[in-house]
């Protein structure tokens, strides 16, 4: 039964993804890997870069400066306790690293709460913002268990390259599934 939601979840997820970007006129790319699947625009280049400890993408063009990196880790998430030493070990390490590249570069970044959707379901985050050279930008942090598995968003840029590159994020993030592999019977 638990299979065919997910098979559900992730039929209707592809039909109404395909029918808004079929009506928004943007070509669309499928990424699928190992479980992992979303959509993106084909005017973005996706780079993997994927480890033992985590699949993770990058996406970023020519003509923008922001960029957007999805990590998946590999671990399982499967009680609240493993979700909370996940967030310790990965999460909260990763933001204050985030902090301090700005520290590092000059800026003095603000951090504020930020919050989103992913295939539906309520992600945590947050913004760091500072002033480099002059122009205002950002790097905006999201993260959700989906599928037993921890998800990161990591969005940044400039504020005018990030505002431009938003529906890159909201595509990916709509669109993202995650699919757990199927549990090996023991042997008879």
């Amino acid at each position: 039964m638990k299979a065919r939601n997910l098979v559900y979840i992730g039929v209707v997820l592809l039909f109404s993804t395909a029918a808004l970007h079929a009506q928004s006129g943007v070509e669309m790319k499928r990424f699928n890997v190992e479980g992992v699947a979303f959509d993106y625009p084909t005017k973005w280049t996706l780079k993997d870069e994927s480890s033992a400890g985590a699949q993770e993408v990058i996406l970023s063009r020519s003509e923008s400066d922001a960029q957007l990196k999805v990590t998946i880790y590999r671990r399982r998430l499967s009680t609240p306790e493993k979700i909370a030493d996940a967030h310790k070990q990965f999460v909260d390490p990763y933001v204050e690293l985030n902090v301090r590249t700005f520290q590092q570069m000059g800026a003095n970044p603000r951090r504020s709460p930020a919050a989103t959707t992913v295939s539906g379901v309520n992600a945590e985050g947050v913004k760091i913002a500072a002033v480099l050279s002059g122009e205002p930008g950002a790097v905006l942090i999201y993260w959700v268990v989906l599928g037993e598995r921890l998800v990161v968003f990591t969005f940044f840029g400039p504020d005018a390259a990030l505002k431009q590159a938003a529906p890159l994020l909201d595509t990916v993030r709509e669109s993202m599934l995650i699919v757990q592999p199927p549990t090996a019977k023991p042997p008879k």
